[in-house]
């Protein structure tokens, strides 16, 4: 998001135009007028552009974080370090096409994402395998 830094100057930059809006008129110089109004609308296109690529940024940044905290088990997605409490599971399908976590619910002998429907059937995958102790309001327990 934008700071209050960037917001400022933002909005000092569009009163100083404002003010020469308002000279230009007093002088009564249309041409000038006409060019300080259009570069009145360029500079709030600049703006959004900033503001949009700011956006872009900050999702990019906490995406990357999800990614570095993310390990996958061999059937879903977990968030959290080794050794720490994790949080999910989430769908594999989901976070791999469009980076959206998004938890899965138990189903049957595995899991089933509520989103796009995709099923995991991790005892069918490997029959020793062990359902880890889940929390649901704290995660996985380690």
């Amino acid at each position: 998001m934008i700071g209050p830094g960037e917001f400022a100057a933002a909005k000092g930059l569009l009163e100083l135009v404002g003010s020469a809006v308002d000279l230009a008129k007093k002088a009564g110089n249309k041409e000038l007028n006409e060019k300080i109004l259009e570069l009145h609308g360029e500079l709030l296109k600049l703006l959004q552009a900033n503001l949009t690529l700011t956006q872009r940024v900050a999702e990019l940044e906490a995406a990357q974080k999800t990614r570095e905290t993310l390990e996958f088990d061999g059937h879903v997605y977990w968030v959290g370090k080794r050794g720490d409490r994790k949080n999910g599971p989430y769908c594999t399908k989901c976070w791999d096409a469009d980076q959206k976590l998004l938890r899965v619910m138990e189903f049957n002998r595995g899991w089933r994402c509520p989103q796009c429907s995709t099923y995991f059937e991790t005892q069918k995958a490997n029959p020793n395998w062990e359902r880890p102790k889940y929390d649901p309001l704290g995660g996985l327990e380690s």
